[in-house]
């Protein structure tokens, strides 16, 4: 009786609750997919005529609801349950008609949006963990450098005593000094042993890889083709040159130009490599709240600009100019190496050689400045790295660019 009325009506006010709670997340959701893809794709979706196509079946909706409402308030009267229900189910299959095609659209749309999206995270992601992994080489070096100053150089037999040795005494210093350069090289070589020792006996899962893209081209070909690869493997090349030339030389214009003592300068050398060190730790913090590609082009530009004034403020500022090129380069090789193999898939496994084969810029531009220093001096030496930040600079713009295409 009353009972069963009630518990109708209840159900009825359920359903047609739900069916309005659908219908507005449809049209909400329809109008914000439709203004969010008018501004970024053109999606063949018109605002006005998906709000103008919901227009009637809102107002069927409402009017059906409060019929509903007000039979629920009140219970005593007939509620012909057979009927509302058949309109509330008219009214929610008008409206997945009318939305459907629109949300379709909006739906493959969006979801391309956001695959790209989930991409370039992605590659974010991976580069940020390039960049930390590749914060310890310094460290190994700086480490490397303090070995030899502390368990080597201070223990060597002086020039000045082997003028007076004896032939036997002087091949026993001979021996000595060689097991003191020994030493460190057996126990660096023991712990690179036992490291392999543990990567043979203990499989390391391999990470998922992409398939590669299907383009109907050898491995070569395909990855010749894309143009993130290509130019990155030239960008690699021109940043391991500028960051070899710049070590290279810093002791160089360090007595040239500012006029230290070699003792000075080789220590203008060591504090290059501490900033080295400790700007790559910092580009790991900095690289978590800004794109690689735009920290790469600001670090690039800043480096072009410390070779500029390496060239053209003869003192103690240009040597620290020299010395801040560092900072420049502590980032670009873990960088450049992920944004290279962006999208490559399962091509990344050979593409990464090509880019480790790019550190034959490091053996061959410094050859160039060295030339450039012999006929114009020290200073003028430093336009050579300037060029290759600036080759870097373009590539980092490349990549912003041709991102930006992307996303669109």
């Amino acid at each position: 009786g009353s009972d069963q009325r009630a518990i109708g009506a209840a159900k009825l006010h359920a359903r047609a609750g739900h069916a309005r709670a659908q219908a507005q997340h449809f049209g909400v959701r329809g109008e914000e997919v439709a203004d969010a893809l008018a501004q970024i794709v053109d999606a063949q979706v018109d605002g006005a005529e998906l709000d103008e196509a919901l227009q009637p079946a809102r107002g069927r909706l409402v009017h059906v609801a409060r019929a509903d409402r007000g039979h629920h308030r009140h219970a005593a009267h007939r509620v012909e349950r057979g009927a509302d229900d058949a309109a509330v189910q008219a009214v929610v299959a008008e409206v997945a008609d009318q939305l459907g095609p629109h949300v379709d659209a909006a739906h493959h749309v969006v979801g391309r949006h956001l695959d790209q999206l989930q991409a370039n995270h992605l590659v974010e992601r991976n580069t940020l963990l390039e960049n930390l992994a590749q914060a310890f080489n310094p460290v190994g070096a700086n480490l490397g450098v303090l070995m030899g100053a502390v368990l080597i150089l201070p223990h060597l037999t002086p020039e000045t005593a082997k003028t007076i040795m004896s032939a036997e005494e002087m091949l026993e210093a001979q021996q000595a000094d060689l097991m003191l350069v020994l030493r460190p090289y057996l126990g660096i070589a023991t712990a690179l042993v036992l490291i392999w020792l543990l990567i043979a006996f203990r499989r390391l899962p391999l990470p998922p890889q992409e398939a590669a893209p299907d383009g109907g081209k050898g491995r070569f070909g395909r990855l010749w083709a894309n143009g993130h690869y290509r130019y990155g493997v030239i960008a690699q090349f021109f940043n391991v040159a500028a960051q070899t030339c710049a070590w290279t030389y810093t002791i160089i214009y360090a007595q040239d130009v500012a006029g230290t003592s070699p003792e000075e300068a080789g220590w203008w050398l060591q504090g290059s490599l501490l900033l080295f060190l400790v700007a790559r730790f910092a580009m790991v913090f900095i690289l978590g709240v800004v794109r690689p590609g735009l920290l790469l082009l600001i670090m690039a530009i800043f480096g072009v600009g410390c070779c500029l004034t390496s060239i053209f403020v003869l003192n103690i500022v240009g040597l620290i100019a020299v010395i801040c090129i560092s900072a420049a380069l502590s980032l670009m090789f873990p960088t450049i190496y992920g944004l290279a193999l962006k999208g490559l898939g399962d091509d990344a496994k050979f593409g990464s050689a090509g880019l480790v084969m790019a550190i034959l810029g490091g053996a061959t531009i410094p050859l160039l400045q060295a030339v450039v220093m012999d006929k114009a001096g020290s200073a003028v030496g430093f336009i050579i790295p300037a060029v290759c930040l600036a080759l870097v600079a373009a590539y980092a713009g490349y990549d912003l660019t041709h991102t930006r295409e992307e996303a669109s």
